[in-house]
């Protein structure tokens, strides 16, 4: 067999190989499966929408985290999407609420990819009132909801990760002020020891001494 027909082998082999890992993820559990695949037609779209909610809506830049408000606002959307397709996709926002003024219009990026989830028809009800319609495709609109739990859920696996090595750092600054201060009373019960039985000699020896200025005296020439 020439090198090229070893090579064309092994890359089917490996083909096959892929292509059974990924029937065998379909079919594990189809309940828990994503509504995409990996690399379907739709990647391009699905990376730029990901950019908008990690840098358009959380704020994330290299090594910069997420904003307080980016993750109150893409709660919003998370909550507005799932009341929304629940709904069969009739649904309309008060453009007046608290809510959509915090949210929707006040942190940036929230209206864009409210815009993309499908929220971008604006119309006036009978009474007066605005509102801001769903108008979208309800596929659309599940993706959508699937990105923005994907990077809750990651935003808040990394708030936990970085807690836990808050809380280890601290514990590990705690457990070393306590074992100095633990040394260092150590060292003063050990020269309190010492110059108590010196003090006891010297009156043994017949000598007048006072013991607490002898006391004293020692303990000051032991700390220096």
């Amino acid at each position: 067999m020439t090198p090229e027909q070893r090579a064309q082998v092994h890359a089917a082999a490996a083909e096959r190989q892929i292509t059974k890992e990924r029937r065998n993820i379909i079919t594990s559990n189809p309940d828990d499966q994503p509504v995409f695949g990996d690399f379907d037609h739709s990647y391009d779209e699905r990376t730029r929408m990901r950019k908008m909610i990690d840098i358009g809506i959380l704020g994330k830049k290299g090594a910069h985290p997420a904003s307080k408000e980016g993750v109150e606002g893409l709660k919003f959307l998370l909550e507005t999407g799932k009341h929304a397709l629940e709904r069969g996709g009739v649904c309309a926002l008060k453009v007046n609420s608290k809510k959509m003024l915090k949210h929707f219009y006040g942190t940036p990026g929230v209206r864009e990819f409210g815009n993309e989830m499908g929220f971008k028809l604006e119309k006036v009800l009978s009474d007066g009132t605005p509102v801001r319609e769903f108008s979208g495709d309800l596929e659309q609109l599940k993706l959508c909801i699937h990105l923005l739990d994907d990077a809750l859920h990651l935003e808040e696996r990394r708030v936990d990760d970085y807690l836990g090595e808050r809380r280890k750092r601290e514990d590990s600054e705690d457990a070393r002020v306590i074992a100095k201060r633990r040394f260092m009373d150590d060292r003063k019960a050990v020269r309190q020891r010492i110059v108590r039985e010196q003090t006891r000699r010297v009156v043994r020896d017949g000598k007048i001494v006072s013991s607490e200025v002898d006391l004293e005296g020692k303990m000051k020439e032991m700390s220096i």
